[in-house]
């Protein structure tokens, strides 16, 4: 199936019962509807004061709340599905200074423009997230309410 002419990439997916929901690395999320793949709506991510946020990356729904990581930065940021605007922002910092602190102390090559945090999956029966990188050598678990 193709990706709908008005993504220019396809970064991050979700979903809830009837729509899947996508980013391709700008500020707008695209709400396409499951059996044909069509784009419904496009929901542009905006902070509190109007100001479009990019690079929106990999995505996870929770309620009426799109969960999102924000490249390349170490934050998720929580947005209404409805408007776009960011509820909340989550600064995972610490997180990646534990994986630098692990890379030294191992000796471990470490491509910092390509090995970013980018993971982000809800955990429903503990009502946790885990929260990972591309190459990171942890999974962290973490409340986000």
């Amino acid at each position: 199936m193709k990706m709908p002419k008005e993504m220019e990439e396809g970064w991050g997916l979700t979903h809830d019962s009837t729509f899947l929901y996508s980013s391709d690395g700008t500020n707008r999320i695209f709400k396409i509807n499951a059996s044909d793949f069509s784009v419904v709506d496009i929901i542009e991510v905006k902070d509190k004061h109007g100001k479009a946020i990019h690079y929106i990356n990999e995505l996870e729904l929770v309620g009426d709340y799109i969960y999102g990581n924000i490249l390349p930065l170490n934050v998720v940021v929580k947005i209404n599905k409805d408007t776009g605007i960011i509820d909340k922002v989550y600064d995972f910092k610490k997180l990646y200074d534990i994986q630098m602190q692990f890379v030294r102390d191992n000796k471990i090559y470490w491509d910092s423009s390509n090995n970013v945090m980018n993971g982000i999956a809800f955990r429903k029966s503990t009502n946790t997230f885990l929260i990972t990188g591309k190459e990171y050598n942890f999974i962290f678990e973490v409340k986000l309410f």
